[in-house]
């Protein structure tokens, strides 16, 4: 008898007397098998989805370093389902959250999603550099992180100034971004009339 005919054995059982799964002598051995089940579907579809295309991609999307900034607990909290929350989104629970993904057939929105979200978001931060004035946005230029300007310089096509140690110069590289700035900015003035 396969596990398939036994489950349907069982249900039909549950069916007729569902009062039997509250017997005395019965309790802890459906206790024992309803935690054998969830045991069971939780290594079962792990093995199902893990084993398809996307789940190796959203997996290495969630799990990467430099994606932490898009990729937050909040972020995929939002975007799971209904009462699977995450705790701390340890490794174990971004790979149930992929699985859960895959299963639901949302993980390839999420791809996109998520490898969209970091060219939106240099696209904002420069258009917000367009409309400032040039203290605002000398204070911003002044706060980025070498490797946060070196990612929106790369992006614009902008020259980046390497230092000896081969780390972005940002006292080198902000005459550039400025200049691609000040173009934005006569591009926008031309656009307005």
């Amino acid at each position: 008898m396969e596990l398939k005919d036994r489950l349907a054995r069982l249900v039909a059982l549950l069916d007729k007397h569902p009062e039997i799964e509250r017997e005395a002598k019965l309790v802890p051995l459906a206790a024992k098998l309803s935690k054998a089940i969830v045991d069971f579907l939780a290594k079962a579809e792990a093995s199902v989805y893990g084993n398809s295309a996307e789940y190796p991609e959203l997996i290495g999307l969630i799990t990467n370093k430099e994606l932490n900034t898009v990729v937050t607990l909040d972020w995929l909290n939002t975007r799971a389902p209904a009462g699977k929350k995450l705790a701390k989104a340890t490794k174990k629970e971004k790979e149930q959250f992929a699985i859960e993904m895959v299963k639901t057939g949302r993980a390839g929105e999420l791809i996109r999603e998520i490898k969209d979200t970091p060219r939106r978001q240099m696209e904002n931060e420069m258009s917000a550099m367009v409309l400032s004035d040039d203290a605002a946005v000398a204070a911003k230029i002044k706060a980025m992180k070498p490797a946060q300007m070196r990612q929106l310089c790369e992006h614009y096509g902008i020259p980046v100034v390497n230092n000896a140690k081969g780390a972005v110069d940002k006292k080198k590289t902000q005459p550039n971004l400025l200049k691609k700035l000040n173009e934005f900015r006569e591009h926008a003035k031309l656009t307005k009339l």
